[in-house]
């Protein structure tokens, strides 16, 4: 039978696709962050985002604007990714497998955080709708603890300062919060 000629395949635009997944021999958390944004870099010359959906799948579609430069595949999310459970995936270089196929499949894996087992007990410890219990789900274990004062008056801070706050304690209850400008990377001396 022979019929109208059909439009020729459009030759593809070179693509980057993948999922966000858990960390193997973990069960399925519903909690899990899916969404985030994937950036494709190509270096020095242009910027593609593409957001994942529930699934945690994303699809970059891109022309190069030059033959021979160099791409990287960034996870960025600063709003809603779970930094306290969760390590933020790798930044990958793409360069090698885009040589070698016009579509390329890379698929991520969220790692717990080294301390989360030690934040969940903490959590349970201090009981999660508790001050410290829900301070610790936001921010993670405090870069330093402190007592502050003496007798009655004494208060324990928790300093978080690549968040820029301080939060000080008398008792059981959250009395005060201090915020300054965030030191990144700074530890406290022991």
């Amino acid at each position: 039978m022979v019929g109208p000629p059909q439009p020729a395949e459009p030759h593809p635009e070179p693509a980057e696709a993948g999922q966000l997944h858990q960390e193997l021999g973990e069960a399925a958390d519903e909690d899990a962050p899916r969404h985030g944004e994937h950036r494709l870099v190509e270096q020095g010359r242009q910027e593609v985002r593409a957001t994942t959906d529930a699934q945690g799948r994303y699809r970059i579609e891109f022309v190069p604007a030059k033959v021979g430069n160099n791409f990287y595949l960034f996870w960025y999310d600063k709003t809603g990714f779970d930094r306290v459970k969760y390590r933020a995936p790798a930044s990958l270089d793409i360069t090698s497998p885009l040589k070698q196929d016009r579509v390329v499949t890379v698929n991520q894996v969220l790692q717990f955080q080294v301390t989360w087992p030690e934040v969940e007990r903490q959590i349970a410890f201090y009981e999660p709708d508790s001050d410290r219990g829900k301070l610790l789900r936001r921010h993670g274990l405090p870069d330093k603890r402190e007592t502050s004062g003496t007798g009655d008056g004494a208060s324990e801070v928790w300093w978080y300062y690549a968040d820029g706050v301080s939060y000080w304690f008398t008792g059981d209850n959250l009395a005060r919060t201090h915020e300054f400008p965030p030191i990144p990377g700074a530890t406290p001396t022991k």
